[in-house]
């Protein structure tokens, strides 16, 4: 037939011969074929892609200071309080903090500002002390019904000891002075140690107490201090016998031994309490072999005097 006769013009490829391979798709005018991959081509391994680090956004990126260190996560902004200043903070109670080159130390002195406190020692009346280790103890503090004096003894602390006067002699048995009636002495050098207590016998009608040592002179102890003294029964202090019977083995005897600890080269540390009031403790009577919780210096059974 006549193609010019009919009209048509010949398409893209009208040379194909209708014996084309069956399944082979017809090549349309004006539409995009896809690439068909020969069988080589689809043998042939291919590479995987190469990965890229993408740039960050810069909408996620912070501005760093010059000379800081960057860090690939950075800690969130902590919120930081405006600061107080001026008569609206002074209204209001608020002070801006004072720097750290701003802080003075405290001073023994009276400076406006500064808080002192005495040292708190029975018997001290120096409104400006305000150390116990002034009157030979590191500690004193008071704890239901007793004052508590502690502190460590060394081989320095032996022979520096003072003697009494009679300003502690007077201050001693003074009416406002107040008279423990039960002692308790302990201490421990970490190699020994040991502890008594026992009451204060009162005083006989017109009988004078000693200014006993709270810490004994032998190893330090201050006689010539109204905060280093306390009312003492004589015979109990100078180790003398009461009533028929020996009481040195219930105070002097401690002192010598934590005087020993502390020549020996062994720091001892050594606790005193003084009681005002008498505190029960259980003791055996020798004579009736009884355990009584008392207060006393005898038996309540027999009579008999507690060793």
């Amino acid at each position: 037939m006549n193609q010019k006769k009919n009209g048509l013009a010949p398409a893209h490829g009208g040379n194909q011969t209708h014996n084309q391979r069956a399944g082979q798709p017809h090549n349309r005018p004006g539409v995009a074929q896809p690439k068909m991959a020969t069988a080589a081509q689809m043998n042939k391994p291919t590479a995987p892609p190469v990965y890229r680090p993408q740039p960050v956004p810069r909408v996620l990126q912070t501005k760093m200071a010059v000379g800081q260190p960057s860090h690939t996560a950075p800690s969130p902004r902590q919120p930081v309080a405006p600061p107080v200043s001026g008569r609206a903070g002074e209204r209001k109670g608020l002070r801006p903090a004072p720097s750290r080159s701003a802080i003075q130390p405290k001073t023994s002195g009276s400076a406006r500002g500064v808080i002192q406190r005495n040292c708190g020692t029975p018997g001290c009346n120096d409104p400006n002390c305000h150390d116990p280790n002034n009157h030979g103890h590191e500690r004193v503090f008071g704890l239901r019904g007793r004052t508590v004096y502690s502190g460590n003894i060394t081989n320095a602390d032996i022979g520096t000891g003072t003697g009494t006067n009679q300003n502690t002699r007077d201050y001693v048995n003074s009416a406002t002075t107040p008279y423990p009636q039960q002692i308790r002495i302990e201490y421990n050098s970490g190699v020994t140690g040991n502890y008594s207590s026992f009451t204060n016998e009162p005083l006989a009608p017109g009988q004078r107490a000693d200014a006993g040592h709270i810490f004994g002179r032998q190893y330090g102890g201050f006689g010539n201090q109204t905060a280093s003294v306390f009312p003492q029964h004589p015979q109990t202090n100078r180790g003398n016998s009461y009533q028929g019977q020996p009481t040195r083995d219930l105070w002097r005897a401690h002192e010598d031994g934590i005087r020993a600890q502390a020549q020996s080269g062994n720091p001892t540390n050594v606790a005193v309490a003084l009681h005002t009031t008498p505190r029960p403790i259980v003791r055996r009577c020798p004579s009736c072999n009884r355990d009584t919780l008392t207060t006393a210096a005898t038996c309540p059974e027999c009579g008999a005097f507690f060793p």
